[in-house]
Formats: C-alpha cells, sequence, structure tokens
C-alpha cells in the first residue's frame, strides 16, 4: 500500500470510537509527523544564519537544532525545572537567548498548570542530578487531561506578537509547542499582515484533543493558513 492510500486508510479508521479509533489516530500522526519533521529539516536548512524563535523549548532538544544553523536562537520555556535543564543543555552555543517566560499575547503573571514532573536527562548518556522537567504538557489553560488543578507555578507571560514586532530582523523560522497558547497567537499574529511578511516558516504543534473548547478556533486557523505561502504555515509538529 503506497503512503498516500495509508494514510487515507488512517484518516477513515481514526474517526471509529473507543480504542480502535485512537489507535488509527495516532498512526496517523506518526505519518504526520514523520514528514513534518522532514520539512522541519529542510526548512532549517533554508533558514541558515538567520534568527529563528523557539516557543515552548522545554528540554532544549530543537533549540539545540537550530542553533548549529541558525545565526541566533531566541527561546522560551517558562517552566522552572524545564527551563533549568534547557540552560544547562545550551550553554556551549553563544546564539541561544533563553527566556524563562511563557509565550503569550500579553505581558502578564500567569498560572502556569503542570503535569506530573519527571526526571529528564540533558542527553542519553548522562542527567543533571536534581533537575527535572514536567512530562508532555504545561499549559495555562485547564484542561481536564492534566490531572491536579492546583499544580501550578506562577510564571510571567510575554507579549510574543509584540516581540517580533521590535526584533530588528527577520525571521527565518518559528517553532510553536505551547500547549494551548498557540491559539491565540496564532490568531493575533494572523492579524499582522506586516509581520507575517518577515517570517518565512511557522511550525506548530496543535492540540485539539486536549483542548476541546478551541475547537472552532483551531478550525478558523487551519482555514485562515492554508492559503498562505508567506509564511509557510505546517500545524502538523509532533
Amino acid at each position: 500500500m503506497n503512503l498516500k492510500l495509508k494514510h487515507y486508510k488512517y484518516k477513515i479508521l481514526s474517526r471509529l470510537p473507543g480504542a480502535v479509533g485512537r489507535r488509527y489516530s495516532n498512526k496517523r500522526a506518526g505519518m504526520a509527523w514523520y514528514y513534518c519533521s522532514a520539512r522541519f529539516d529542510n526548512a532549517l536548512t533554508e533558514c541558515r544564519g538567520q534568527t529563528c524563535i523557539d516557543v515552548g523549548a522545554n528540554v532544549g532538544e530543537f533549540t539545540k537544532k537550530m542553533a548549529t544553523v541558525a545565526g541566533k536562537v531566541i527561546a522560551f520555556e517558562p517552566d522552572p525545572d524545564a527551563f533549568a535543564v534547557l540552560k544547562a543543555s545550551t550553554a556551549e552555543f553563544d546564539n541561544v537567548e533563553l527566556n524563562e517566560t511563557a509565550a503569550g499575547t500579553a505581558d502578564r503573571v500567569v498560572k502556569l498548570y503542570r503535569g506530573t514532573v519527571h526526571p529528564t536527562p540533558v542527553n542519553k548518556k548522562e542527567a543533571i542530578p536534581g533537575i527535572h522537567s514536567v512530562s508532555d504538557a504545561s499549559t495555562m489553560f485547564k484542561s481536564l487531561q492534566l490531572g491536579d488543578p492546583s499544580n501550578y507555578a506562577e510564571v510571567q507571560e510575554i507579549d510574543l506578537i509584540g516581540f517580533m514586532r521590535d526584533l530588528n530582523t527577520d525571521i527565518g523560522l518559528i517553532k510553536i509547542d505551547a500547549e494551548g497558547a498557540e491559539v491565540p497567537i496564532l490568531e493575533e499574529l494572523l492579524k499582522d499582515k506586516a509581520l507575517l511578511g518577515r517570517i518565512r516558516y511557522v511550525f506548530v504543534e496543535t492540540h485539539e484533543r486536549l483542548f476541546p473548547q478551541f475547537s472552532q478556533r483551531y478550525e478558523a486557523i487551519r482555514a485562515a493558513v492554508e492559503p498562505l505561502k508567506n509564511p509557510v504555515f505546517d500545524l502538523n509538529w509532533h
């Protein structure tokens, strides 16, 4: 079976209820991520020497990947435990700017709802003792799937759109993995035609299942970005 037919099969079967639907939904997501990862690598190569932005950098896996190619990488990570690992894991790069803030649409203090904390090594060979990051998700938006709503940290949020407007440079590539915050960020970004014209690529992980309350907003965003060529949007990150 060729890849197009396989993807179509997974798309149809993912609509089935229960475990079967979830199984094929995961298979479909895996295929989408495989192709998105390749597109990301190609886009990053095209943006060699340019400024790139990593929103939701976590412990720095993709920040480091960007740093080997970009002229400068600006990374945002609000979770204090993840940020500690991010800082240590990117220490060798002098072209990385780290911001211990949540990227959003306003300058304010917000609650960051956290998942279960678990040990996270800086690389596969060794971990920094006592340093952890959250598992899977930290979000500024409550979700029943995240568990205990009392498990949060108060963090600083930054107006990402205003931040990018003030940059004295064009932006090669933005990666956004912000656990729900991608919704208001993209809505505001799409309103700013001048800023859009300064960006080449935007890769976004969307979270429709985690935040069903945003379903109509996700649909509107997908419809708005589909025809755009400048920048190129890819909403299949992870």
